[in-house]
């Protein structure tokens, strides 16, 4: 595929009836507001993938699985290409049947339908034959944005030791017990012409907010959404964040209107798109594996005492309701209490970009130990992606109890379920990050004599962030330090190699005390370079010199809070041998690598 190619669809699943759906009155009886919409943007390039946002709260496996494998009969596309995602709005009717809630099948069955409209309307318009040649060839654009204000952790420590859920006062609160991810994406497809074919973004809090109450809604995030593309043009799509610990909790009760919410959130989309730039550096991949886990065992008579407990406090109407609902809830997992399920992660790689479909509501701890670890340096958590799961939980979480962790179908898994969906997702991300980088390779050659100015230059350009993790001459290395660098080249006690893309040093590694039996080494990559892959030449020559020296062993040191580096270093055979916590306060693990 020479060029990217891109095209989007929206299929509209609002009509006068949509708020009665399943209900023998209106369970929204002011009507609704905004269109319930299915939306999906198709992106052809080293391979097809597809986006597709569905208005819903969630979307059960079955109903993906039965669009996936009707639209791959049709376009031989794996399933494993595209990525469905529920908007996870609270305003609509129920996609699934847990805490009292019905699912309704007519809007299950529209759902369906128009996912599977709108990916063969985008398939069409890449294959239409009297399209113009150049119509759908596009550019894919990055910015990594923030909006910090709709949301907050709201898994509160409240004064009597709970977990805050609902039914509590802001004086009840002492701390939230966790983050919250405030990171925006934002990903937009330009055609050759200027017009905009489709903008995606993504976000990590509950999308609960309507323009006026008592109405059906898809919800702030697709209203937003829908508000994009009366500015823009093209199709915006929204994927939810990690939601599970997150909420909206400056909705309700803070007085700031649904209105505002759509407003802060075009706001933050538009001020990304504004710094948007190319992404496609690297290929287009995707890749789709099982997971498995188990159900989790419980206590019946501790989880009833918990949730009695919280109901007592903190009902708002009706407390033996609340607790009768979450008793049937127990009793409808207790008989499959070990069993083994499974479900799917996903990852698609675009370009420098990485998105993780997790099929739940993950919490934000877990959401961001994938994005600090991740091989690709712009990698973001999608939410409730091809499957209904429920809560996904911390150990923490487990532990501290509250509504997200109680037992119940939206909460199955047992402790500890989450943090290997971080492993599994680490290693599929590594999968796809193993492609060689597509533009602009560096080239790897030793060190030089009359290098030092370059040297300095790449060391004080770096960011905050890289220095914290490499820093061999300090905070900061002035010109007569890497002068003395280089005068050693040659000498015979130190082996230095950089990556140098003919304009300037973007890379550096180097393996000194050559003189004993174990060497000592160090590598570093400038901010723009780093994630593609270009650790391993660094790591190799240096290392091979090493072997030509008769070198017995090398050792290094790293930063605890770099698990990326960690992993290349292991890929060396280097193994852990100790840790010290430096004057900063930070800890260090000790590597050693026997040759």
């Amino acid at each position: 595929m020479p060029n990217l190619r891109a095209a989007a669809a929206a299929i509209s699943l609002s009509d006068d009836n949509l708020e009665a759906l399943g209900h023998g009155e209106p369970l929204f009886p002011d009507g609704h507001e905004g269109q319930f919409r299915v939306s999906a943007v198709l992106i052809e390039a080293d391979e097809t993938v597809g986006l597709v946002s569905c208005d819903a709260l969630t979307l059960p496996a079955a109903l993906v699985a039965r669009v996936g494998e009707r639209f791959a009969a049709e376009t031989h596309l794996p399933r494993s290409h595209l990525l469905f995602a529920a908007s996870h709005t609270h305003h609509g009717p129920s996609t699934l049947d847990v805490l009292g809630l019905r699912s309704v099948p007519e809007f299950l069955r529209r759902l369906e339908q128009a996912a599977y409209l709108a990916l063969q309307d985008a398939w069409q318009q890449l294959r239409d034959p009297d399209a113009a040649p150049n119509r759908y060839q596009a550019e894919l654009l990055f910015a990594q944005g923030q909006e910090a204000t709709v949301g907050r952790n709201s898994r509160l420590l409240l004064q009597d030791g709970q977990i805050g859920w609902y039914g509590y006062e802001e004086a009840d609160v002492v701390r939230p017990t966790g983050p919250y991810d405030p990171d925006l994406l934002v990903l937009t497809l330009r055609a050759m012409d200027g017009r905009t074919i489709a903008t995606v973004f993504n976000h990590s809090v509950h999308n609960i907010g309507v323009l006026q109450p008592g109405r059906q809604s898809p919800g702030f995030y697709a209203l937003a959404a829908q508000e994009l593309e009366r500015r823009h043009g093209g199709v915006c799509l929204f994927l939810p964040g990690a939601s599970g610990s997150t909420h909206n909790c400056t909705y309700e009760g803070s007085g700031l209107s649904g209105q505002e919410l759509v407003n802060r959130m075009v706001a933050a989309v538009e001020e990304a798109l504004g710094r948007a730039e190319p992404a496609l550096i690297g290929p287009v991949a995707a890749i789709q594996r099982p997971f498995t886990y188990r159900v989790r065992a419980f206590d019946e008579a501790a989880e009833a005492a918990a949730v009695g407990r919280y109901f007592a406090r903190y009902a708002t109407s009706d407390a033996a309701t609340q607790e009768a609902i979450f008793a049937a809830e127990r009793a409808a997992l207790a008989p499959h209490q070990g069993e083994e399920r499974q479900t799917v992660l996903q990852v698609i790689r675009l370009g420098q970009v990485a998105l993780v479909g997790i099929p739940g509501e993950m919490f934000a701890r877990l959401a961001l130990a994938i994005r600090r670890a991740s091989p690709l340096r712009h990698t973001f958590v999608v939410g409730l992606a091809n499957d209904v799961f429920g809560y996904i939980p911390d150990a923490e979480g487990y532990q501290l109890g509250g509504y997200q962790a109680w037992v119940h179908r939206h909460c199955p898994a047992e402790t500890g379920t989450g943090e290997a969906m971080v492993v599994q997702a680490l290693s599929m991300l590594d999968e796809v990050a193993d492609f060689p980088p597509i533009l602009d390779p560096p080239v790897l050659r030793e060190l030089r004599a009359d290098d030092a100015l370059a040297l300095q230059a790449f060391y004080n350009r770096t960011s905050t962030d890289v220095r914290w993790l490499f820093c061999p001459l300090g905070w900061n290395a002035s010109l007569d330090a890497c002068q003395a660098i280089c005068d050693l080249v040659g000498a015979g006690n130190r082996y230095d190699v950089v990556l140098d893309n003919g304009r300037e040093i973007v890379g550096w590694a180097f393996v000194n005390a050559l003189e004993t039996r174990r060497a000592y080494l160090g590598i570093g990559i400038t901010d723009r370079y780093c994630s593609q892959g270009l650790g391993k030449p660094l790591m190799q020559a240096v290392m091979d010199k090493c072997r030509e020296l008769g070198q017995e062993a090398v050792e290094l040191i790293v930063i605890q809070d770099n698990p990326r580096a960690q992993r290349l270093y292991e890929r060396f055979g280097f193994v852990r041998t100790g840790e010290f916590v430096a004057n900063s306060g930070q800890v260090f693990y000790r590597m050693v690598a026997e040759l």
